[in-house]
């Protein structure tokens, strides 16, 4: 498995920052089972934003640190489910603009676009993390993408 990410800008600005991962599988993209991203300044669900997105059920949830719980599901399916965006005391992932597409005829790459806003709360700089797992147990340890770090711009 491969796993890269964007923006490449070095910054998140606003509600309109889109975090796209693209995760890349021989097996082909439906054999996917979770995606964790994870920004944050070190790979700790205390002081960064975890996201857990569930590819067969294209949900995601937000884990929020300062009640040390995860969020309800938050449907990525257009027009399916009644919650909008999920909050954490380090950020907020929105509906609008977060999707999970297969990319090409015969997929073997998944892209998970992640509409989120880092809150001042979360330190600079934000590496991006994450950690991918298939149906047949082969795992992407956790990882930056790419090896360099963003600044959370206000």
């Amino acid at each position: 498995m491969a796993v890269n990410s964007s923006p490449l800008n070095g910054s998140f600005n606003g509600s309109d920052a889109v975090l796209k991962i693209v995760v890349s599988d021989p097996n082909g993209a439906a054999n996917l089972y979770q995606t964790n991203v994870m920004p944050g300044t070190n790979l700790d669900a205390a002081t960064s934003c975890f996201l857990f997105y569930q590819h067969q059920a294209n949900q995601i949830f937000l884990y929020d640190p300062a009640t040390a719980t995860w969020s309800a599901a938050m449907s990525l399916t257009p027009g399916s489910g009644s919650i909008t965006q999920l909050d954490s005391s380090l950020c907020t992932l929105f509906k609008t603009n977060s999707d999970g597409a297969y990319i090409g005829n015969q997929p073997t790459q998944f892209e998970l676009s992640l509409s989120i806003t880092l809150k001042p709360a979360l330190a600079n700089p934000v590496n991006i993390w994450s950690w991918v797992g298939d149906l047949q147990g082969q795992y992407f340890w956790w990882s930056i993408l790419p090896p360099q770090a963003y600044t959370r711009v206000p």
